[in-house]
């Protein structure tokens, strides 16, 4: 289950409600426990996660409170503004709860601030009372938001972007935007007060990869689960336990289980196989765009005759496309 913590809650949940369910969340039983993950992944997909255009707190200020511009200009502007991802690094000038609700609402000033008044305040759901509480006046914050309004006395209005997710011990992870980066551009979902330990990014490298993945670490396990923002019904599943990893890709009908060990025995028997398909399968040349590439190729092992390979071997073909995906061209 998920609930969702925005401006555009309504619409975000309108959209889920009228989505078609998944082709294949039957998951086996070694990572049944682990669909949270999964539900999360998804769910970031399908957020608005684009960038505001590169702007700093003063010049955002500057730009829809102050009298630099008029009113039409900024509506013109906001139009490239609302709803976006931003990072903002303020002073903190006041918190203070909302009235009516739980949530809280925190007030800042842009370091070196032209303004009499706040620059920009900040609302944070409840979920994060203890981060609220933290917040101390006259403290520098670095901060990552999404903007939800502007107006002459209060300055910009953002929120913290959280979704929740029920996990499967009954507990729940309040995932938030914890990180973002504009070189390359990146982003992160962390479980509030589980920083370190859970992780919803997308993966951005060279080769330009479109991959969305989450991930779990716990005492004895780490849990990663990979999915595309253009086929979010196929992913990828790994879990290490002490020696023991195992791999497990969605698109196999028995829904078999791969061990590391028997995927790198038969690295070579599948490279080959995979380049009888295309010759110099693997040169940077031949892939043209990457994701275009890894769909279709994964796309053409669907489609291949089932009858000429095990369920061991298929999941075998796909790591084999995917590490070549996600490493890049040999």
């Amino acid at each position: 289950m998920i609930r969702k913590y925005s401006s555009i809650a309504i619409t975000s949940l309108s959209l889920l409600l009228s989505s078609t369910a998944y082709s294949d969340d039957q998951l086996p039983e070694d990572f049944s426990k682990y669909e949270w993950l999964l539900d999360g992944a998804r769910e970031v997909i399908r957020r608005e996660t684009d960038f505001a255009p590169v702007t700093s707190c003063i010049d955002l200020n500057r730009k829809f409170a102050g009298e630099a511009t008029s009113s039409i200009q900024k509506e013109r502007a906001w139009e490239d503004y609302e709803g976006k991802l931003i990072p903002l690094t303020g002073i903190v000038e006041e918190v203070k709860r909302i009235p009516l609700t739980h949530d809280y609402l925190a007030f800042f000033k842009c370091p070196n601030s032209e303004s009499f008044m706040v620059d920009f305040t900040v609302e944070i759901p409840q979920e994060m009372e203890e981060y609220a509480f933290e917040l101390t006046p006259g403290e520098r914050e670095d901060i990552y938001v999404r903007l939800t309004d502007y107006g002459d006395m209060m300055g910009v209005s953002t929120e913290i972007d959280a979704f929740e997710l029920e996990t499967s011990n009954g507990e729940s992870c309040f995932s938030y935007l914890s990180t973002m980066s504009r070189s390359p551009d990146e982003y992160k979902y962390s479980c509030y007060e589980n920083e370190e330990n859970t992780r919803f990014e997308n993966y951005t490298k060279e080769a330009k990869t479109s991959q969305i993945l989450s991930s779990l670490k716990t005492d004895d396990e780490i849990v990663i689960f990979s999915t595309s923002p253009e086929d979010v019904d196929t992913y990828l599943a790994f879990i290490k336990n002490g020696e023991e990893s195992k791999f497990y890709s969605s698109d196999s009908e028995n829904k078999c289980v791969i061990t590391a060990s028997y995927l790198k025995e038969n690295r070579e028997w599948a490279t080959n196989i995979l380049k009888e398909i295309k010759p110099d399968l693997f040169a940077e040349d031949n892939q043209g765009n990457i994701n275009d590439w890894h769909i279709a190729l994964d796309q053409h092992i669907t489609s291949s005759n089932n009858q000429s390979y095990t369920c061991e071997q298929i999941q075998v073909l796909r790591g084999v496309i995917f590490t070549a995906y996600i490493s890049g061209p040999a």
